[in-house]
């Protein structure tokens, strides 16, 4: 599974709270930008109340949707930025080929981050 963010800021975040070292990034982030059909798009559908804290239901989501196989792409709501949206690729689906790469830009990184 790749997974992607809705804004470049997004991608930092989802990046630091899984636990990277700001030390280990490299000076120039990189940002791809996927282009694909909208209805290539699944949403996540309703959500328990308590989905932000139950690791065990969004994985099971996640899981099911990888199995079923039945969009290249899935969007989530970001748990650390309610305003914002993740997206899960599944690389094993028949249309994941259509998703490609738009265009590639380098954010150098703060250096107050490092």
């Amino acid at each position: 599974m790749v997974y992607l963010a809705d804004h470049p800021a997004s991608c930092l975040l989802e990046m630091l709270v899984q636990g990277a070292r700001l030390a280990a990034l490299p000076v120039a982030y990189q940002w791809l930008q996927i282009e694909t059909a909208e209805a290539s798009i699944g949403e996540a559908g309703a959500l328990p109340d308590d989905w932000r804290d139950d690791i065990g239901a969004t994985r099971s989501l996640g899981d099911t949707w990888l199995r079923q196989r039945s969009t290249p792409l899935l969007r989530v709501p970001s748990v650390i930025v309610p305003a914002a949206w993740n997206y899960l690729l599944n690389p094993a689906h028949p249309d994941a080929g259509r998703c490609q790469i738009a265009s590639t830009v380098r954010f150098p990184l703060d250096p107050r981050l490092r």
